[in-house]
């Protein structure tokens, strides 16, 4: 990094000229000479350096510490101490400056050249870092979405701009103090308690609140784990997607004769709703993490050169960061998939129902027996993700709810009607939560069968668990 502009700033003349002498040596070139904080801000004011040797002690009204966090606040320059004490008060005070290192007098050769070079390197770094979050912070906010990271003490550690716009300065508040009109409590339906405390996957499940102005607004709210490798949960992402105009339309529905038709229309436009999400989640998101992923590997192989040089605190981060960005990348194409199941469209509802079934054993650990008795469904493609939610649905109820260990699960077709019965041998479900309004899942369930033409059923006790029984006419299947 010879060649580099190098602003010294110290007022002991023989200290002046042994310094430039040692740079001139390296082969640095050194752009000017300051004596005061004063003079080193006017300077670097007419010429830009790349980094500042600052004399800790300046004659005049304010020392080289002063000027320090003056060239931080303005400027995005390096900054190297100079100093002739090693005071412990004196460097403790120095290091709220951020400085890129420290060099004590008398300077030898080596030590100066040492020093500049990881200061360069680090700051080099820093700003690619720099940039790289630019271009995510970018992507996420372009994707219309709100976004949050939320740590296990349901701090959110980052927020795109576009949540901001909705609650305001949410970054180190706990997440409840906004999305639960600032109560101190957890909310009632919260995905992040899922994810942190049962291990749950994907969470996503709608909730009312008031944004920064105080007006009511309605979310569809996606919480999926950030893991490291060995799928240890360190944070939460949050995707909130704002749904107060589906809300109203919902209401407005429910009011007309036509609630079956109109129904029907609205599931299929939540359904391409979260197709485009999900598209926009992993082509722009996908793509910019796929970026940073390369750029942390190639700053992190530049390193491989200064191990004795660079902290091992701050390799330990790049390894750390790379491994988070991995994660991260998983977590997205999960949200993605849940959002818009594509295995629909590539092995049909039968052989995706039978996967689901596979997956949830290894997922939950809970035994299932699974018997397929149906030819080849011919549902439209509507109906047939509607069919697959509700299956979907109840999976989900079970690992919630049920304390099951076991699940049975029928596929069977009639000349007249297609049946999917779910049995559990949990705790079962009582009468009284079945006729609970509350019960979002069961009157989404209930909403989906009717949209299908057809009807869900739901029994249970304490002896025999859960059953759930859904029946479609075949004659609806493809209108």
């Amino acid at each position: 990094m010879t060649g580099k502009k190098i602003l010294l700033v110290e007022d002991d003349l023989i200290t002046v000229k042994i310094i430039k002498q040692l740079l001139d040596l390296t082969g640095y070139q050194c752009s000017g000479v300051a004596d005061s904080a004063e003079a080193c801000l006017l300077s670097i004011k007419e010429n830009r350096p790349d980094l500042v040797l600052m004399d800790i002690s300046l004659q005049g009204k304010h020392d080289g510490i002063y000027a320090a966090n003056k060239v931080r606040e303005l400027y995005s320059i390096p900054v190297i101490f100079l100093t002739a004490t090693e005071e412990e008060h004196v460097l403790e005070k120095a290091k709220h400056s951020q400085p890129y290192g420290y060099l004590i007098k008398p300077v030898n050769h080596r030590d100066l050249n040492s020093t500049i070079e990881i200061a360069l390197y680090k700051h080099e770094v820093e700003q690619n870092l720099r940039i790289e979050h630019e271009k995510l912070e970018t992507v996420t906010n372009s994707v219309g979405i709100g976004l949050a990271t939320i740590s296990t003490d349901y701090k959110v550690t980052w927020a795109n701009d576009v949540l901001k716009k909705m609650f305001g300065e949410v970054e180190n508040k706990k997440c409840y103090e906004f999305l639960n009109c600032g109560t101190v409590e957890v909310c009632k339906n919260c995905g992040v308690k899922e994810i942190f405390n049962k291990k749950t996957e994907t969470h996503i499940h709608e909730h009312s609140t008031k944004d920064i102005s105080g007006k009511k607004i309605w979310l569809e709210i996606i919480a999926s784990p950030i893991t490291d490798k060995n799928k240890k949960v360190l944070q939460a992402l949050e995707v909130v997607v704002p749904v107060t105009e589906k809300k109203k339309l919902e209401a407005k529905l429910r009011e007309t004769k036509q609630i079956r038709a109109l129904a029907s229309h609205l599931e299929t436009v939540r359904e391409e709703e979260k197709i485009n999400i999900a598209r926009e989640i992993h082509d722009e998101l996908g793509q910019a993490l796929t970026a940073l992923k390369f750029d942390v590997s190639w700053l992190n192989k530049k390193l491989s050169g200064f191990e004795k040089q660079v902290p091992d605190t701050v390799i330990e981060k790049f390894r750390s960061m790379s491994s988070l960005i991995d994660s991260t990348m998983k977590t997205i194409r999960k949200i993605a998939s849940d959002l818009r199941p594509g295995i629909l469209d590539d092995i049909g509802l039968t052989a995706s129902i039978e996967w689901q079934i596979s997956e949830f054993e290894k997922r939950t650990g809970i035994k299932c027996n699974s018997k397929i008795e149906v030819n080849k469904l011919e549902f439209s493609k509507t109906k047939k993700t509607a069919f697959y939610r509700i299956f979907q649905e109840i999976m989900t109820n079970i690992v919630r709810h049920s304390k099951a260990t076991k699940v049975s699960v029928w596929l069977k077709e009639t000349p007249k009607n297609i049946t999917l019965k779910v049995n559990d041998n949990g705790i079962g479900i009582s009468v009284s939560k079945i006729k609970a309004a509350k019960s979002f899942g069961i009157t989404g369930m209930k909403e989906r069968a009717l949209l299908l033409g057809g009807s869900l059923k739901i029994s249970g006790s304490k002896k025999e668990g859960t059953t759930i029984t859904v029946k479609i006419p075949k004659n609806e299947l493809n209108n």
